[in-house]
Order: structure tokens, then sequence, then C-alpha cells
């Protein structure tokens, strides 16, 4: 048994490359990327601009989340966070918002394309429709930043204030410790489901799309783990390219991101086809 379960998974294995190179992901992964780059900065700008009216420490918002970023990265996006701060602006929030938007759906599109790539499906929905999925998977986008900065930041207040609220016992609070880490990851699991379940253009069902969403969710988590160890300990990029090492590192990572994003719809594309849709 477990020998057919192993030439199974090498027969897989074979037919998922056969389809990954012949769908050319790579290159797919690379418009992402573009679009990602484009969408990303005006988006922190509009981010901290508007936590800037706020009470909040826009650094404490952002500390945790940038340490899962390669040092190069860090310096870059710490650097734009400062001279927003220094330059707050209502007329820079308004214009910040609006190509942060048109980006980060162009970036949609990207990946919509991408996706019926490996389902071997046409494009044929109204454009009207291409545009609300768009915007609402923008606004998913959102959510996911949004709800990993405030558990990860605010997360020990909010357990304290339920526990005093409820009532509860003290293991609560070491249950919601965990929880708190949890939470994000199973945030990005359904986002990612709810990319694989509803950009391509085909009837895909939710059952036929988890290992994907679960696989890029992993696999984004320990590849940008990974790649900022290696970063921060063996990598020698500002030696190479001066001070344009931050932004290569960046658009490795980044790169990285969307390749892993594009293998996880291929893999629940393999999972449900085989090899019927190969050509």
């Amino acid at each position: 048994m477990k020998k057919n379960g192993g030439i199974r998974f090498l027969r897989w294995l074979i037919l998922f490359a056969k389809r990954f190179l012949k769908d050319d992901m790579p290159a797919s992964s690379a418009q992402l990327t573009y679009y990602l780059t484009l969408a990303l900065f005006p988006f922190l700008v509009f981010l901290i601009n508007l936590l800037s009216y706020t009470k909040l420490s826009t650094w404490s918002l952002t500390e945790d989340l940038l340490t899962v970023l390669p040092a190069g990265t860090m310096q870059i996006i710490t650097s734009v966070i400062r001279e927003t701060i220094e330059a707050k602006s209502t007329t820079l929030l308004s214009f910040s918002a609006l190509f942060a938007l048109f980006s980060t759906s162009r970036a949609m599109n990207a990946l919509n394309r991408a996706l019926n790539k490996a389902y071997r499906v046409q494009g044929t929905r109204p454009i009207w429709k291409n545009a609300m999925l768009s915007f609402l998977f923008t606004m998913g986008l959102i959510v996911l930043i949004v709800a990993t900065l405030s558990l990860m930041v605010f997360g020990q207040l909010i357990g304290e204030h339920l526990f005093t609220l409820l009532g509860a016992s003290v293991y609560f609070l070491h249950i919601w410790n965990l929880m708190r880490y949890f939470l994000p990851v199973a945030i990005m699991v359904l986002i990612f489901s709810l990319f694989y379940r509803f950009m391509p253009n085909t009837e895909v069902r939710f059952s036929n799309v988890w290992r994907g969403a679960v696989f890029s969710t992993i696999g984004w988590i320990v590849a940008s783990l990974l790649f900022s160890y290696y970063v921060n300990r063996f990598g020698s990029y500002t030696r190479v390219y001066g001070s344009l090492g931050g932004i290569i590192v960046f658009l490795v990572w980044l790169y990285l991101s969307s390749f892993i994003l594009l293998v996880g719809g291929e893999i629940n594309a393999v999972l449900l086809y085989g090899d019927s849709k190969i050509k």
C-alpha cells in the first residue's frame, strides 16, 4: 500500500510539474508581483496616514508585523512609514487610497487570469463582475492585514477585556494568547480559499480549494521566515547591489509570495481535474 501510495504521489508530482510549466506560472508570478508592488506602498501610505489621525502608535502597530520580513525590506518600509508620518496630509490620504485600490484591483485581475489558465477556462465574465470581484477581494486583503495587525498588537488587551467581561478562569488568557496567533493564520486560509473559490471563471466548491489554501498559507509563512533568516544571516545583497539591496530583497520576497499563491491554485486545479485538462 505504501509503495502504491508513493507511486501515485510521484505521478501526481509529475503531472503537477507538467501543468505548472505549461501554464508558465513563473511569468504569471512576475506579473502579479509587479501589480502588488504598485499597490503595496500606496496602501501602506494610506494606512499609516489614517492611523496618524488616531491616538494609536503607528510604530507599535507595524513593528510586530515587520519582524517576519527580511532586514532590507524592513528598512524600506520603515523609511516609508517615517516619511508618511512627517507628511501627514488629507490629500495624500485620498490619493494613496485611490491608487492603492486601483493597483490592487489590477493585481486581482492578474490573479484571475492565472487561475483561469490553471483551470483551462476563458475569462468570459462581464467587466462589471470582474471589477466587483476585484474590489471585494481587495477589501478582503485589507481585512486580513488589519485583523493581523489588531490581533498581534492589541491581542493581549482584547484578551484581558474579554477575561474581565466574561468572568472567565485564568486559563482563558493562556488559551487566548495562543489563539491570537492562530486566528490570523485561520483568516489567511479563509481569504485564500475565497480567492481560489471565486476567482476562476468556473464552478469550484470549497471542498476543492481548501488544500491549496492551506498550502499557500503555510508555504508563505515558512518561506517568509526562511527567506528572512537567510537574508539576515547569510545574504550579501547590500555588498552586491549597494543601496538597491533592500529593494532587490523586497522584490524577491514579493515574488516568492506570488509564486506560492499561484502554486496553491495550480494544486487545486490538478487535484480537481487530474490529467483530463492537461492540454
